[in-house]
């Protein structure tokens, strides 16, 4: 359940997870999530707004997450333990890709998939290729083709890691 207000947004997923966030908003761009009973969450942005670091703070702990630009590409995403590398060839013509969100540390809520430009990561780039690089061994590299309505929407991202395939598509 999401309830907007002027310079919030509250949101309750309590009945996916026990938790409740209080998104704070400045200039139509979330500064900071107040996960009830979970922590908190500060977001920066570059001179472009554009995501550049996520603050993961929770009781004693805190992670930092940094993400590399270059234009309206986001050219990695690295943490303490990994880094995910993406390489693009093409993009939509009408709308965006739509899961960067599915590549950060955390994924408890999907309003980011939704309304990426709250935290600066919207864009009409599409990667075809994610690698990544986890410190207990665990790499590999994603590869992605798209498919796409008549107006240039897409319908379908088919994202492929080894022999699993995954499928996102529009219903």
């Amino acid at each position: 359940t999401l309830i907007w207000k002027d310079n919030t947004i509250d949101l309750d997923n309590s009945r996916n997870w026990p938790f409740e966030y209080i998104l704070t908003l400045e200039d139509n761009f979330v500064q900071n999530e107040e996960g009830i009973g979970d922590g908190y969450i500060y977001y920066t942005y570059n001179s472009s707004k554009r995501l550049t670091d996520i603050l993961y703070v929770a009781d004693y702990e805190s992670e930092l997450e940094t993400f590399q630009w270059d234009g309206d590409k986001i050219m990695s995403i690295s943490g303490e333990d990994y880094k995910i590398s993406f390489a693009y060839k093409q993009t939509c013509k009408r709308g965006y890709f739509p899961l960067f969100n599915y590549f950060f540390g955390w994924n408890d809520h999907p309003l980011y998939d939704a309304h990426p430009e709250l935290i600066g990561i919207r864009t009409k780039q599409l990667p075809e290729s994610i690698t990544y690089n986890y410190s207990e061994n665990d790499n590999g590299t994603i590869t992605c083709s798209y498919e796409f309505d008549t107006e240039g929407y897409i319908t379908k991202i088919i994202m492929k890691d080894g022999n699993e395939i995954i499928i996102s598509k529009k219903d």
